[in-house]
């Protein structure tokens, strides 16, 4: 913000309260940094834990599930009571 470039206090915490009063922020998402990194490749006996490890797939894959559910533990989410 243009308090921090001239070295001043902005009391304005964080990118939304600056956009709200319309001030550009210079706020970026690195991603060329990102474009060039090389990433090594996994060696295929490590790639396939299904056949490695089928307990170990089984459970990362219910856990996933369960997250995607927005379970804990396999159990359903007890509904709020609604009072008044």
């Amino acid at each position: 913000t243009e308090a921090s470039v001239s070295g001043k206090v902005d009391n304005l915490h964080g990118l939304k309260e600056n956009v709200i009063v319309g001030r550009l922020i210079p706020a970026g998402t690195g991603t060329p940094r990102y474009r060039r990194t090389i990433i090594d490749e996994v060696p295929e006996e490590e790639m396939d834990i299904q056949e490695a490890e089928p307990d170990l797939y089984l459970e990362m894959t219910e856990a996933a599930q369960n997250l995607l559910d927005g379970t804990l533990g396999g159990e359903k989410p007890k509904a709020k009571a609604s009072g008044g």
